[in-house]
């Protein structure tokens, strides 16, 4: 296959997007930055997702539309990897939209600043109410990888684990037989981004915020399943990949986790699901999160309290059902 230069191939993973997609294909065709190819990855959609699709396919040679059988996320990006033609590849969710000058931006922020990836801040939407949730001082820089795995760890501002918020290049992918792990379901992005991030040296930083992300407000309320506690194989690869001095901030990302796990139990009754994990080093994991997040304000604080209190209780009922 022969990689074009400067063009940047969009990959956009579909799966029951039928509301969503105009919105999507109207940002992109708006693009200020026009050379690019769009791959529409149909990942075994029922509704009339396809058809939108093969509509803007027939509107928009830089549209192209491929099907497989429903494999989730993961397989869809790894496939769009596949068939892309672009020296530098951006990834979109279905349900999102970016803004006009997002690909000028990236692209440009790359080639002014030579680095090996652009990160940008984004934007928040509640699809019900059209809120819109957003921080930026507006500034551009550039930083060191190193410094930007911390921050991603750590959830600092917009250096998160997202995949959609930034630009790659297809050498470091290609050189590092990058994918994304089908075996995760939680985390599969940060993985990807972070394992990335160790092949380079320099990241563009813009934190206009070019992105725009689509919150529903049931999130706040979604119930957690069982896969989401792969997050803990996911943290457990990233434990492997990343070197020493990364283990106190892996620590802490774990027991965020079990943050999030106590408090979505306790809402939803359903404590099968948090007595799943495995507690028996959650001291060590609560050190380690108050000493990165020392100078939180005091909800995260709180929260930490509370899951404090449960783990101890958990492992105490571990403890009783092993003796």
């Amino acid at each position: 296959m022969r990689v074009m230069n400067n063009l940047i191939s969009i990959i956009v993973p579909v799966y029951n997007s039928e509301r969503t997609l105009e919105m999507l294909f109207n940002s992109l065709t708006r693009q200020t930055y026009d050379y690019f190819e769009v791959l529409l990855i149909n990942d075994g959609s029922s509704d009339r997702s396809v058809d939108i699709c093969k509509k803007i396919v027939q509107e928009d040679s830089r549209f192209h539309v491929f099907s497989q059988k429903n494999s989730g996320v993961s397989s869809a990006r790894n496939f769009g990897i596949e068939k892309s033609k672009g020296e530098f590849i951006s990834f979109v969710d279905s349900d999102d939209y970016v803004e006009d000058i997002f690909l000028e931006q990236m692209i440009g922020s790359v080639k002014k600043d030579r680095t090996d990836m652009a990160i940008c801040n984004y934007q928040s939407f509640i699809e019900e109410s059209n809120n819109k949730f957003q921080k930026s001082k507006s500034f551009s820089s550039v930083t060191d990888s190193y410094s930007t795995i911390e921050a991603i760890l750590i959830s600092k501002s917009f250096y998160r684990g997202f995949s959609c918020n930034k630009l790659f290049k297809r050498e470091i992918i290609n050189d590092t037989a990058l994918k994304f792990d089908t075996d995760l379901a939680v985390l599969e992005d940060m993985n990807f981004v972070i394992t990335y991030l160790m092949g380079i040296k320099k990241v563009s930083i813009i934190d206009s915020p070019l992105y725009n992300y689509r919150q529903h407000e049931s999130s706040a309320t979604k119930k957690i399943n069982n896969n989401y506690l792969t997050v803990f194989k996911s943290i457990d690869k990233l434990s492997l990949t990343l070197p020493e001095e990364y283990s106190i901030y892996l620590n802490s990302l774990k027991f965020e986790y079990y943050i999030i796990l106590i408090i979505n139990g306790l809402k939803h009754r359903n404590m099968k699901l948090v007595l799943t994990i495995d507690t028996s080093d959650w001291k060590k994991l609560s050190a380690d999160y108050s000493k990165v997040h020392s100078e939180e304000n005091g909800k995260k604080k709180m929260k930490k309290i509370i899951a404090d209190t449960l783990l101890a209780f958990i492992n105490l009922v571990f403890k009783s059902s092993i003796t």
